[in-house]
């Protein structure tokens, strides 16, 4: 008795998280959702000289893919012989987006330097045949004074 009693319990729980998480669902919006995607790196201004435990801030242009993306975020990598950089954009969906051959958009890396020794920056650009092509900066470091 005690048994079916507990079995019941725990449908009735089950049942009522199944409807409690639809409602949840069902009431987010559609602009709740970010759509997040890559953009390519056209150009990066970077110097050739970088002084160790400096900032700067690098000038970089990128693909807007459309006129209703905009720059969210940089996913940065250090490893030990490079920087990898991936500028996301997200998607502004205002209904009407085009692809156009103007749509270049401009943000600044703030980069500081903490490493002591020579990198390369590299940009994210595309990926061709299942491979990740970048844009390289090669870069020396020299001491702070």
């Amino acid at each position: 008795m005690k048994k079916s009693l507990n079995k019941k319990n725990n449908l009735r729980i089950a049942f009522a998280t199944i409807i409690v998480s639809l409602l949840c669902v069902s009431c987010l919006e559609e602009s709740d959702v970010d759509i997040v995607q890559r953009a390519a790196v056209l150009n990066a201004e970077v110097p050739d000289t970088l002084v160790a435990q400096e900032t700067y801030n690098i000038p970089l242009t990128y693909d807007k893919i459309t006129n209703c993306h905009e720059f969210s975020d940089f996913n940065i990598v250090e490893r030990a012989d490079d920087v990898l950089v991936t500028i996301n954009t997200k998607l502004q969906d205002e209904g009407d987006c085009n692809v156009t051959d103007i749509n270049e958009g401009q943000v600044d890396l703030e980069y500081t330097v903490e490493r002591q020794s020579d990198f390369t920056f590299r940009f994210f650009q595309e990926v061709q045949n299942n491979e990740v092509i970048y844009l390289n900066r090669d870069v020396v470091v020299v001491e702070s004074e």
